[in-house]
């Protein structure tokens, strides 16, 4: 009885993400149209789309993210993590609008993102970056560092240092933050690359 309940759980989750990916790309969709005018037809508007992604999965090791406790830290891998790009482009303006496998969105990433991208005509303006709010992903990587908090765990519940780490949490790990930001300009730049095809 144990093992269908497992399976009606996974079946549950497997139909969450997805409806989650299609209300996601759907809005993504018509969030683009706006932003470049709304033309009755892609064709008759000149609107090129381009699509790409990059894994963002980080080595194990760091925490997950989202307000959790210290002692919840990846040890492998079930699912891979993904930054997910369209690039729109029309009459030689873009705009990237892409999802990261995150559990948010920390501010100055679009900044760093853009930085890297301006050789592709983008910059922190023309990208729209939303997190999937996964809490299986990695923590730690906040410019903000109250983002970072991981709570005390039952097994260092009883030392006072476990709740000074709590009010006053690490910086951004720059060894994580770093990788993501690369790894989300590479989702977009092969988007970029594939406008057209």
């Amino acid at each position: 009885a144990s093992g269908g309940g497992r399976r009606s759980r996974r079946h549950i989750a497997s139909w969450s993400v997805t409806t989650q990916t299609f209300r996601f790309c759907s809005a993504l969709l018509v969030a683009g149209a706006l932003l470049l005018g709304g033309a009755a037809s892609a064709e008759a508007a000149g609107l090129r789309a381009g699509v790409g992604k990059a894994d963002i999965t980080p080595r194990t090791g760091y925490y997950l993210g989202g307000w959790t406790r210290a002692d919840r830290v990846a040890q492998g891998q079930h699912t891979r993590l993904w930054a997910r790009a369209m690039v729109l482009e029309r009459d030689g303006r873009k705009v990237a609008l892409v999802a990261v496998d995150l559990f948010m969105v920390p501010g100055g990433i679009v900044k760093h993102v853009g930085d890297a991208l301006a050789d592709r005509g983008l910059s922190e303006q023309t990208i729209l970056m939303s997190a999937s709010h996964t809490h299986s992903g990695p923590g730690g990587y906040a410019n903000f560092k109250t983002f970072n908090t991981a709570a005390p765990s039952p097994a260092t519940v009883s030392d006072p240092l476990s709740f000074y780490r709590l009010l006053d949490p690490k910086p951004a790990d720059p060894q994580l933050y770093t990788f993501l930001v690369g790894r989300i300009a590479e989702a977009i730049r092969r988007a970029d690359a594939d406008l057209g095809r």
